[in-house]
């Protein structure tokens, strides 16, 4: 479970970087930049289910169990993969 500043949106910056040529490519809508106090979404292909969050800076608030991680995915329709024992 992490925090991270949600003051600015660069998602239109990072989605207008995507196109090229006419054509556009969800793997290049990215910053060249470190977002600040902001964030963007971001996917490596569009098949990706969700997507990652590229923010300038994240808190990490606590450690999720196996149970709660599990829950989360089945909370949004995603079967967890499995986990190895620490």
């Amino acid at each position: 479970e992490c925090r991270f500043h949600d003051c600015v949106s660069y998602q239109e910056e990072a989605q207008a970087n995507g196109w090229k040529k006419g054509k556009y490519s969800q793997a290049r809508a990215m910053l060249d930049h470190i977002p600040e106090n902001g964030f963007y979404h971001y996917k490596t292909n569009p098949s990706m289910f969700m997507d990652w969050i590229i923010a300038g800076e994240m808190k990490l608030v606590r450690i999720l169990s196996d149970e709660e991680v599990a829950q989360i995915c089945r909370d949004n329709g995603v079967e967890p993969q499995p986990r190895k024992p620490a």
